[in-house]
């Protein structure tokens, strides 16, 4: 949006060895997911351009990038929400622990969305029903387990794929908005600094 560029990733869970054709079949659900019911809640100022695929199970994996063209536009005429602003919605696996649950973020809010500093709640439930409906066509693939949060391994930076839970549902906390600072224009982000030891 308006030389705004923003990135949800989601992690899918799959049984087996997964091919450039598991890939491609993915990236079929997504791009109509996008049009039936992404768009229709998103701001029109919002366009999806592009679909990337990684298997994480190795360094080495399988990774793909789909162009769309042309791309899939919101088609909410309403004024959208800057850049930064959201809704944080939890990806709940049914189990306590802190950091266990997952999180994404929605793109393309829109002002007709909103009322002061809070989602509508019509806003919110279409925003959980096109996640849902994401998961349920995503688990209905055949080497798919479905969504999924998928936990660190112990000292990297990289996901375990055998340490994974499933997502059972998608909620909002509440209805406020939030924000991610690094939507906005010339963010940088603050390197901590270096200690000696």
């Amino acid at each position: 949006m308006e030389n705004n560029n923003a990135a949800n990733v989601l992690h899918a869970q799959y049984t087996g060895a997964i091919g450039l054709d598991d890939l491609d079949d993915l990236e079929a659900v997504i791009e109509a997911w996008l049009t039936t019911d992404w768009a229709p809640i998103a701001a029109s100022a919002w366009a999806c351009t592009e679909i990337v695929l990684t298997d994480l199970d190795s360094l080495s994996g399988k990774r793909k990038s789909y162009p769309i063209s042309p791309p899939i536009q919101g088609t909410d005429t309403a004024q959208p929400m800057p850049a930064n602003a959201t809704l944080a919605i939890k990806e709940d696996v049914g189990r306590r622990g802190r950091g266990i649950a997952g999180r994404i973020f929605f793109i393309g809010l829109s002002e007709a969305a909103v009322q002061g500093n809070e989602v509508l709640s019509t806003g919110v439930d279409a925003i959980l029903t096109a996640y849902t409906n994401l998961n349920t066509t995503i688990t209905a693939l055949a080497v798919y387990n479905g969504l999924c949060v998928p936990h660190l391994k112990v000292g990297t930076s990289r996901p375990n794929p055998a340490e994974v839970d499933l997502v059972t549902a998608f909620l909002a906390t509440d209805n406020l908005i939030d924000t991610q600072k690094d939507r906005l224009p010339f963010h940088k982000k603050k390197r901590k600094p270096r200690t000696s030891s």
